[in-house]
């Protein structure tokens, strides 16, 4: 350390007897302006969020020099299980952590885990990567102006909103959303209870025409048997044609089919895999699973007469279902 204090050597000298030294020194306090840096660029100065302040505080604090040097491996090792307080005091260091767009998105991702606090507004200049980053690790937090400052960047934009789905629903009418947002916040992964709500906001008319939307609100419908009650006809069409496998489309159509004529139940039949859709005037005697979602199916079909009867096969795994004649 008295070394590296003598104003009368030159600066590159100095660096030659640092970089042949194998201890480190232990704080940046006493370490000369001039060398400030050259420690960081050598490794020859601990890791430490304090020294790093330090650095920063410093009239000679070179960014790319303190980039580097967090990138290694080792430092990155030493720190990453180190909190940062949220003193006023480490602010600055706060700020260069987040704001730093030239961290690799392993190492940003790493430094973010060491802020205690978050922020209230997302970084400028940031690409998606590290906004999706910022997102996950809940940094930011929750509002209308940080989600409105991620317009053109929907990825993190829905993210962040299913990150915060409850804060979000709360306040649902602050935000300015279209239904094609709405699509893609239900394809996160996010509770169907959540989800419900959020269809509650859609326009289900157009259903009929955006079959990928359907098939997403379908299943939804599905796994959180939900009250169907108030789909269209072709709304109900829609979510019982454009969903998979077979069996969720039974049993959605033995939830909807009461919302329908028998014509338009007909018309739905004829868009199912066979062999459900072998259930048509004629010969024909179709045989299907024996479940629970199948029984209760063919239970309706008899009742209003759309198939003639039904019973099962001798053992009794399927059903087989006679047709009328004719319609």
């Amino acid at each position: 350390m008295n070394v590296i204090n003598h104003d009368e050597i030159k600066v590159e000298y100095l660096e030659q007897f640092l970089e042949q030294q194998t201890a480190m020194l232990p704080t940046l306090e006493q370490v000369p302006a001039r060398l400030r840096s050259s420690v960081f660029r050598l490794r020859r100065i601990e890791a430490s969020w304090e020294n790093c302040l330090t650095f920063i505080s410093s009239d000679d604090f070179d960014a790319q020099t303190l980039t580097a040097y967090l990138q290694l491996p080792e430092v990155q090792s030493l720190l990453s299980g180190v909190t940062i307080d949220d003193r006023k005091e480490a602010l600055p260091l706060r700020q260069f952590l987040i704001n730093n767009s030239d961290f690799d998105d392993d190492a940003y991702r790493v430094y973010l885990g060491a802020l205690q606090k978050e922020f209230i507004q997302f970084p400028e200049n940031l690409g998606s990567d590290k906004l999706r980053i910022l997102v996950e690790a809940a940094a930011i937090t929750f509002s209308e102006k940080a989600f409105s400052f991620l317009a053109g960047n929907e990825a993190p934009q829905v993210r962040f909103l299913a990150k915060n789905i409850d804060e979000y629903l709360a306040s649902e009418d602050k935000f300015s959303v279209n239904d094609d947002f709405r699509e893609k916040l239900l394809a996160s992964n996010i509770e169907d209870d959540r989800k419900l709500k959020i269809i509650e906001k859609m326009d289900l008319t157009v259903l009929a025409r955006i079959s990928h939307r359907t098939s997403i609100v379908g299943r939804v419908f599905h796994r959180s048997n939900a009250d169907v009650s108030h789909l269209t006809p072709e709304a109900a069409h829609a979510v019982i044609i454009y969903v998979e496998p077979v069996a969720v489309q039974i049993s959605l159509f033995n939830k909807c089919q009461n919302l329908m004529s028998d014509e338009q139940v007909k018309a739905v039949i004829h868009q199912l895999p066979k062999p459900f859709s072998d259930i048509e005037p004629g010969w024909r005697q179709p045989t299907i699973a024996n479940t629970s979602e199948n029984r209760e199916f063919v239970d309706w079909l008899e009742s209003r007469s759309i198939i003639s009867s039904s019973k099962l096969t001798f053992f009794e795994s399927e059903i087989r279902i006679f047709n009328f004649r004719k319609w």
